[in-house]
């Protein structure tokens, strides 16, 4: 019983290092591309306290869960208790009852789902933490890349072009088809003496597949992390993984540059990042 306690109380330490660390490098991010740094660090410390308080009380809608998948594609929650006994209304510790992590047509259902519809609870537990099927994926996710980012190294700087980049709304990213993909434009200005005789600014406009509804379903499984959903990843994780990945992707294209190469925006090794994100985030079946 010591041992079992001694590794549950050096797993919550750990989670919350691995918090702690994740928003401090949010908080960097957004302070160095965004003049309103602080005012970006308050909504996020805003954002986190509204999840914790809903986590408090998972209980209550810990049964809506239940009602998106089979019983069959539930396992056993926290002690061994399995999820199915939720459905007759018998379980004793509903928030022990946890979901394996949620597809985007079933978040798609979640976030257009009506005030009678026994969904709403967690459309009502989004909104409380400013998470709607209208927040925009801009706004969310790549507000640091909003001004230009500098790369002395490298002798460029870059930025995402938000007047030519798509913006599409969280329930729009959660259809199927054509809708998995679309446009991030990124802005590169030589900044070397070197790379000015070399030639002009250059712009490229690329489609990563399944990028966009990757994320915003892993951010929303995320936010349920992990009073009801059981998932590897918590919100300041997605975030700053995004943040990453365009720094990834920004970097192999100044280094083509560099080469005197004008890279296209079907070149494989440029969407290698985002191949590797999507892979990484996409743990629902």
């Amino acid at each position: 019983m010591d041992n079992e306690h001694q590794s549950l109380s050096s797993s919550k330490t750990a989670h919350r290092d691995n918090v702690a660390q994740s928003d401090n490098m949010q908080d960097k991010y957004a302070q160095h591309s965004n003049p309103h740094g602080e005012q970006a660090k308050n909504e996020q410390a805003e954002s986190r306290f509204s999840r914790r308080r809903f986590l408090r009380s998972s209980a209550a809608v810990s049964p809506v869960l239940l009602s998106l998948k089979s019983p069959t594609a539930w396992g056993s929650g926290l002690g061994g208790q399995n999820c199915s006994i939720m459905l007759s209304g018998n379980a004793s510790n509903p928030q022990n009852c946890i979901s394996e992590p949620l597809a985007p047509r079933e978040w798609k259902k979640i976030l257009n789902s009506r005030r009678d519809s026994p969904q709403y609870p967690l459309r009502q537990s989004l909104q409380s933490g400013g998470v709607s099927g209208n927040s925009a994926f801009n706004g969310k996710f790549l507000r640091p890349f909003n001004q230009w980012r500098y790369s002395p190294t490298k002798g460029w700087m870059f930025k995402v072009s938000f007047r030519k980049s798509s913006n599409p709304k969280f329930k729009h990213t959660l259809k199927g088809g054509l809708n998995k993909k679309y446009k991030i434009t990124i802005a590169f200005k030589p900044t070397s003496q070197k790379n000015k005789n070399m030639g002009d600014d250059f712009v490229i406009t690329l489609e990563p597949r399944h990028f966009h509804q990757t994320v915003v379903a892993a951010y929303l499984n995320s936010y349920f992390t992990p009073g009801l959903i059981s998932y590897s990843y918590y919100p300041e994780q997605i975030n700053t993984s995004v943040v990453q990945t365009m720094m990834d992707v920004a970097n192999l294209i100044m280094d083509e540059l560099n080469k005197g190469k004008k890279p296209n925006n079907q070149q494989a090794t440029i969407h290698q990042p985002f191949t590797r994100l999507v892979r990484d985030l996409a743990r629902w079946t």
